[in-house]
């Protein structure tokens, strides 16, 4: 999944296929359900605390936006349905980070798997993107340029992003996510220290207005990738992971 940091994407992962998937169209229209007004419990605010509320709308949220995302995974050919844009690729591009930035040491990553495809799912009246899901494989590979060891990361995970009015990948959104995608913290930044991180499992992460980022894993795993990088003082390949 394309992420904050340039790469982070998603793919075909075990958990998310299922035996008989709905076509495409059955998906756009979840993930639209996944928003409307009836997920938001009002009815049981006098039950519960606004922050219970909120839970339980963000649950419901990922349950659609899983099931949706394991149709999109195992579906046939892209298929364009009513009222929506056609599937296109959104290829990562290879960036270089210098010392200090996101890492200690300047850093060098590039796609050598990308077959990430992205889906405007719901526009604003001006064209602007509402809702967009990414799809696709994704290997990174992260390397040292000081000293040329590397590590490929698995970045196939999937995503629906989310944006506010105006908002752009980085800035005024959310990204649901199921899978790895691979995030880069600047200093104060966002919640996470310095560093290259790689999440995994189920979660979120909302940017503001000035790109801070705060992510909020429901299940799942998070790795510094500088830390590893860190520790290997000579060329070595690690496989995807």
């Amino acid at each position: 999944m394309r992420s904050g940091m340039g790469w982070g994407r998603s793919g075909r992962r075990a958990a998310l296929v299922g035996s008989r998937p709905p076509r495409r169209a059955a998906v756009a229209a979840a993930l639209e359900r996944a928003e409307q007004p009836g997920l938001d419990d009002r009815s049981m605010v006098s039950r519960r605390s606004r922050r219970s509320v909120r839970l339980v709308a963000t649950r419901r949220y990922l349950v659609l936006f899983v099931a949706a995302l394991a149709a999109v995974v195992v579906a046939p050919a892209p298929v364009r349905a009513s009222g929506g844009g056609g599937w296109v690729p959104a290829p990562s591009g290879p960036v270089d980070v210098p010392a200090g930035l996101v890492c200690d040491f300047p850093m060098h990553t590039e796609p050598i798997v990308d077959d990430v495809r992205t889906r405007v799912l719901a526009t604003y009246p001006d064209g602007s993107p509402k809702r967009q899901v990414f799809v696709g494989d994704l290997v990174v590979r992260v390397m040292n340029t000081a000293t040329g060891a590397f590590v490929d990361v698995d970045a196939s995970g999937s995503g629906l992003v989310v944006y506010q009015q105006g908002g752009t990948l980085t800035t005024n959104s959310t990204w649901y996510a199921v899978g790895p995608a691979g995030f880069g913290f600047r200093e104060g930044g966002g919640d996470h220290s310095r560093g290259m991180w790689v999440f995994d499992g189920v979660y979120t992460v909302a940017f503001d207005a000035n790109s801070y980022k705060t992510v909020t894993i429901y299940h799942g795993s998070e790795r510094n990738v500088c830390d590893e990088l860190r520790e290997v003082s000579h060329p070595r390949l690690h496989g995807a992971s």
